[in-house]
């Protein structure tokens, strides 16, 4: 059993949207976003957009995520959410974000539906097109479908269950963050966020560290 909840944190903890760190401006309408990095799920690749509401300093987002680690060509990951930045250009910056997550997976052993939160903050200070802060994670799963494969119960147990299953996953990252503004209008911005993460008893199985590196455009 210990096999089949390893490959269940593989498949809900991967890599998470980040977008822009720093507050945009006034002019933002749109951003779109790449990061790619090494966590839980050894390489993964994530895309993203977000409508930006600059009366609420608020973003609705969407992103997709692909892991690459072995449990099959249908591990990915989707979340809906809102981002919101506090604090002015140049000065201290706070960026919330929180959203709900849907992970998937289909490998020999079975196919997998995991939901959850997540919420992020990132707090720091941006000096001119130069920012630093912390990037601290939270991302809880609350509920997973399993549905077993036929591999599973010939090799592993017979008497496997499928259907819905309480909290698999409970994930903390505490890290640094730093970002760059480009261009004549710093309207590209580039990040790297890396730190620890856990998942308590998993931590002696795989990897508790993490390293993103993140673009993004506004327009």
């Amino acid at each position: 059993m210990k096999f089949k909840t390893i490959l269940i944190l593989l498949i809900l903890t991967n890599l998470t949207c980040y977008s822009q760190i720093t507050k945009p401006d006034s002019t933002t309408k749109h951003i779109i976003n790449l990061n790619i990095g090494f966590d839980y799920n050894i390489i993964s690749t994530n895309i993203g957009y977000d409508y930006y509401f600059k009366k609420y300093k608020t973003s609705a987002f969407i992103d997709f995520t692909q892991g690459s680690a072995l449990l099959g060509t249908s591990n990915f990951r989707t979340q809906i959410g809102l981002k919101t930045w506090k604090g002015t250009f140049n000065k201290f910056n706070l960026r919330n974000s929180l959203a709900f997550v849907h992970s998937h997976s289909s490998n020999k052993a079975g196919n997998y539906d995991g939901l959850g939160l997540n919420l992020i903050t990132n707090a720091g200070f941006t000096f001119n097109r130069f920012g630093l802060g912390l990037d601290l994670q939270y991302n809880p799963f609350f509920a997973t479908h399993i549905k077993h494969s036929d591999y599973w119960r010939t090799y592993f147990y017979s008497n496997a269950k499928d259907g819905w299953y309480s909290l698999t996953s409970n994930n903390l990252r505490m890290g640094l963050y730093l970002s760059e503004l480009f261009g004549k209008h710093k309207t590209t911005e580039l990040n790297l966020k890396g730190g620890y993460q856990s998942s308590g008893q998993f931590d002696k199985l795989i990897p508790n560290i993490y390293f993103i590196i993140g673009i993004n455009k506004r327009f």
